[in-house]
């Protein structure tokens, strides 16, 4: 393009374009402050959100492993028995004491601040560890449930009445099993101070932090109460509470149901961010919170960084404007030459390239007729360059896709420029493939489809070759596999169950039909015949023997196929629904059909994992006979449907199918003149169509 001197930027514009980069610039630092306020924000909401989950596991972790204890000391048969006798006979010291150190060794290992051994009207007997005072008042009536319902009572915490120490309790029924009927004996009583473990393990925050902290509650009544103490009141576990119509506070929303990252205000009145979350298999709510001012904190240095930048930008680009406008005038000379210089070099390059060109270069109008095209064209083509100029684009395409110029070229403008390959005809009518690279071009004010065709039918035809080959290759290598594992088999199983169906047929005539020892026998012979049978199919697929060719009654083959396999339908609660034409052929197949039976059922077994309905059609189309087994099961994708008669293809778990199942099929069908279809949709089950020739 000639360089035009109005393209040099007049001091005006060059100021107009400073302005408008100042103004950008500030803008984009309004939005890179913004984007830094929600990104730290963001990040500590997931902090917080992380922090509250981690509290609240290990608090239900914590509840578990509290429970585990009495749970133990419930199904402990002898020691039961030996705190009936204490309780039968409390003046024995002596069992007394036996009682006692179990009941202290429980203590110890699980962390008890106490257990208490009460009986059935809540009167303490026994206690070790540290006495709490009188807790009867306290709990006297939850014992007195217990010892009704026979269940085990994780008590919220609670202030003791008369000692005014805050502890958790754990009731634990204990029963006896007399002639199959449970009655209670006591009620254990384990002691959980929270200030042992749990004000602990919510007080501790991961990170350094001035404000943060984890607080705990519950909802009594209209109100949310602070179970725990808090960082910045003291003397607040189960007495500072507040009414649920405070919905600003983050604790109470939590009460209410709400759950995630909140805003609001705390106890003090400061601007915080929590995360709330309910506590599973209990009444608590978890609350990690930060205040607002500490996690914006960090934005002031970005904020004093991001006006230094401002400044610095706005002030570079001043500058570079300023050097810009100096430069121009001296920057448009030196265009002018080199340009002149260009346009005598391009054209002598452009004629020869045009001439000696081993592609067609064309140039067509906005009607894609042709107004320009090289001497390869008439080679190739076969027609003189009149002809061509008389010519349009669609009149070298081949029929089939001839309609498509106007979609190609429309692309072609569309992305700036388009490769593609398509089929394109010459004067003698042959047809042959090219690969074009086209693009719209601008020339006075007028729109040109510019092209470059190349003639890609040897490369064509060696690509054709190339994957010809390769998949000989990969059919010959798949083959040996198959041949050198069958004869594996053939060598290491073939001659074991021949010995094992000879001497299963000699024990046979040993036994009568009736003989418990029969049925067994009968069963061995079966499924040692169908080992051999296998073993067969395997030969046959890698076609290093022969099979017999004889008529069978599809009917009886599919209903003994039924027999051997209705345990497993029935187990996978699968129904199976025939369908079985009348007066249907007979078919000339091998003995390994049968096989192809059971491996088709099989696999829809499979595909059954939840049960579902197996339908066995059979009819006669076009002189064949026709074989539909529709399952209702998992389906198979579009993807897996090309490969599933693919050799050792399988998409069950590793051990639970060898993937020759299906291969062994086609192949087998393939060997009688027959075929196999597959229809199929992810979801909606599958149906194997079995062609079969007829006798």
């Amino acid at each position: 393009m000639v360089p035009q001197k109005k393209d040099i930027l007049s001091p005006v514009i060059l100021f107009s374009i400073f302005m408008v980069l100042c103004i950008c610039i500030i803008i984009a630092g309004y939005f890179f402050y913004s984007y830094e306020h929600n990104r730290i924000l963001s990040q500590r909401k997931i902090e917080l959100s992380a922090i509250s989950i981690l509290k609240s596991d290990q608090i239900v972790q914590w509840r578990k492993e509290k429970l585990s204890f009495p749970r133990s000391v419930r199904e402990g048969k002898p020691f039961i028995g030996q705190i009936k006798s204490y309780l039968e006979n409390t003046a024995d010291k002596d069992l007394e004491n036996k009682v006692a150190q179990r009941l202290e060794s429980y203590r110890e290992i699980g962390g008890y601040q106490n257990i208490i051994l009460c009986d059935l009207s809540g009167r303490q007997v026994l206690s070790v560890g540290k006495a709490t005072g009188d807790f009867t008042s306290d709990i006297g009536g939850e014992i007195k449930k217990c010892s009704k319902n026979l269940e085990i009572n994780f008590l919220d915490i609670h202030r003791n009445a008369n000692s005014g120490d805050i502890h958790i309790q754990i009731l634990v029924p204990i029963t006896l099993d007399v002639d199959n009927k449970v009655d209670p004996i006591a009620v254990l009583i384990f002691g959980i101070d929270p200030a042992d473990f749990l004000y602990p393990l919510i007080q501790i925050w991961p990170t350094p932090s001035p404000s943060s902290e984890t607080l705990l509650v519950r909802r009594e009544g209209n109100e949310v109460v602070y179970l725990n103490e808090l960082r910045h009141k003291k003397n607040t576990a189960l007495k500072l509470r507040y009414s649920l119509e405070r919905t600003e506070f983050p604790a109470v929303r939590a009460v209410l149901g709400h759950q995630g990252v909140l805003g609001g205000v705390d106890y003090r009145g400061e601007k915080v961010i929590s995360a709330v979350r309910k506590i599973p298999g209990s009444g608590w709510y978890i609350t990690a919170k930060t205040d607002l001012k500490e996690l914006e904190e960090p934005l002031k240095a970005r904020l004093l960084l991001i006006v230094i930048i401002v400044i610095i930008m706005i002030s570079l680009f001043g500058l570079g404007l300023s050097y810009l406008w100096v430069t121009q005038k001296n920057n448009w000379l030196k265009q002018m030459y080199e340009y002149e210089v260009k346009q005598k070099a391009l054209t002598k390059n452009l004629e020869y390239i045009t001439k000696y060109a081993n592609d067609v270069i064309f140039l067509a109008d906005e009607n894609f007729k042709l107004v320009f095209a090289n001497e390869k064209a008439s080679e190739i083509y076969g027609y003189t360059h009149e002809e061509l100029m008389n010519m349009g684009i669609k009149e070298l395409r081949a029929p089939e896709v001839k309609e498509r110029v106007s979609i190609d070229m429309q692309e072609a403008e569309k992305h700036g420029g388009i490769v593609m390959e398509t089929l394109h005809k010459k004067k003698d009518g042959t047809i042959f493939p090219i690969e074009s690279s086209t693009r719209t071009i601008v020339i006075d004010d007028k729109k040109y489809h510019q092209g470059i065709i190349r003639d890609i039918s040897e490369r064509k035809k060696q690509e054709k070759e190339k994957v010809d080959l390769q998949n000989q290759l990969i059919q010959s290598e798949k083959m040996s596999a198959i041949g050198q594992l069958a004869a594996g088999v053939a060598h290491e199983i073939n001659n074991p169950m021949t010995s094992i169906l000879g001497f299963t047929q000699l024990l046979l005539r040993v036994h009568k039909d009736g003989d418990t020892e029969y049925e067994k026998l009968k069963k061995i012979e079966t499924s040692s015949q169908r080992c051999k049978d296998i073993v067969q199919q395997l030969l046959i697929y890698s076609r290093t023997k022969g099979s017999e060719i004889q008529p069978v009654d599809i009917h009886k083959m599919i209903d003994a196929v039924l027999v051997l396999t209705k345990n497993h339908l029935k187990i996978m609660n699968v129904t199976v629904v025939k369908e079985y034409a009348d007066n249907l052929l007979h078919v000339a197949a091998p003995q390994q059909l049968e096989q192809v039976f059971m491996n088709i059922i099989s696999n829809a077994r499979d595909a059954m994992p939840s049960g579902g309905r197996l339908i066995i059609q059979t009819q006669m189309e076009n002189g064949k006979i026709v074989v539909k087994f529709t399952d209702t099961g998992e389906g198979i994708s579009r993807e897996n449907l090309g490969k599933i008669f693919t050799p050792f293809y399988t998409t069950k778990k590793a051990g639970q199918g060898t993937g020759l199942g299906l291969s062994i099929v086609k192949t087998l069908l393939a060997s009688m003149q027959g075929d196999i279809k597959v229809e199929s949709e992810v979801g909606r089950g599958s149906t194997f169509i079995l062609i079969l020739p007829a006798e």
